[in-house]
């Protein structure tokens, strides 16, 4: 019998939740609905003094403020971003404390073009997440935020000096003296988005090796690496790139992988000059003690 409660009990409750959730939801639109008609009617300033008096409970409701969705709504369907930006500076000053609003304001300024404004109120938002409450929903709101933020950066992009198709010949370095090992034709294409850049090596006859992909990590501030051997039954290998330094003319990476259990680290150093790469390849040990030991010679094919 007492399992049998439980059980009533248990789903009694789950069911009050879905229709308080529901409610809410449903209330939420409904007040947005009307905020939008005013705006319709009076204009944006008299929606949002609207808002001020209707909304007697100040707690933030997240994603489902009625300040974001009407934002959100004028934004990206009614295409007003003037009068979105208006509508998310009232939601900063209402609860100024939130980190989402100041990510949707950022939102409105990438789409008015203002990228330097939207830097500023991304990493505004970014710096406040450690102590929002809801945890799972600053996680999300991190990986969008940081996003964003990289993609006005153009930190994705570090490593599009790579795209082409190269022929490579790639030398080991003992005692500083280089041996030729291998020559090879590589090819680095970035994705529509930049998102990925795909990798693929073909040897001297021509024969497909293997392919990789690199893509940047906002959350991390680094590039995953996956690598696909054509030649051995050894599955994936994987690693990190991270930029330490990045110019026109040199860019420095330290790469992490997992090796039997260890971690290792390298550093690859990449001098570019007309068409020509040249990739060097260093190990760290102890201490971040050095020691190259190969270097890639890379031409631009036509």
């Amino acid at each position: 019998m007492r399992s049998e409660i439980n059980l009533k009990w248990i789903i009694s409750f789950m069911l009050v939740c879905f229709i308080s959730g529901a409610v809410a939801q449903n209330a939420s639109s409904e007040s947005v609905d009307k905020l939008f008609k005013v705006y319709q009617d009076e204009g944006i300033e008299a929606a949002i003094v609207a808002y001020n008096k209707s909304n007697p409970n100040k707690e933030y409701e997240g994603l489902q403020e009625p300040l974001n969705q009407l934002g959100y709504r004028l934004l990206n369907q009614e295409k007003d971003v003037d009068a979105a930006q208006k509508v998310f500076l009232a939601q900063i000053d209402e609860y100024p404390e939130q980190p989402n609003p100041y990510d949707s304001y950022a939102d409105a300024m990438m789409k008015k073009g203002d990228k330097e404004e939207a830097k500023k109120h991304l990493k505004k938002a970014i710096s406040m997440m450690d102590n929002w409450k809801d945890k799972e929903a600053s996680k999300n709101l991190m990986i969008a935020s940081k996003s964003k933020l990289a993609r006005l950066e153009d930190k994705h992009k570090g490593l599009n000096f790579l795209a082409g198709n190269w022929e490579v010949k790639s030398y080991g370095v003992k005692d500083g003296e280089k041996t030729l090992r291998f020559t090879d034709d590589v090819s680095f294409e970035p994705s529509k988005f930049n998102s990925v850049i795909i990798t693929r090596f073909f040897n001297e006859e021509d024969q497909f090796e293997g392919t990789q992909l690199i893509t940047y990590d906002a959350i991390d501030d680094e590039y995953d690496i996956v690598r696909v051997d054509n030649n051995q039954l050894n599955g994936f290998h994987t690693s990190t790139f991270k930029i330490k330094e990045n110019t026109s003319n040199k860019t420095v990476v330290i790469e992490t992988s997992e090796e039997n259990g260890e971690m290792k680290k390298s550093k690859h150093v990449f001098t570019k000059s007309n068409g020509e790469l040249k990739w060097e390849i260093h190990e760290m040990g102890d201490e971040n003690k050095e020691n190259m030991v190969a270097v890639n010679e890379m031409k631009k094919k036509n």
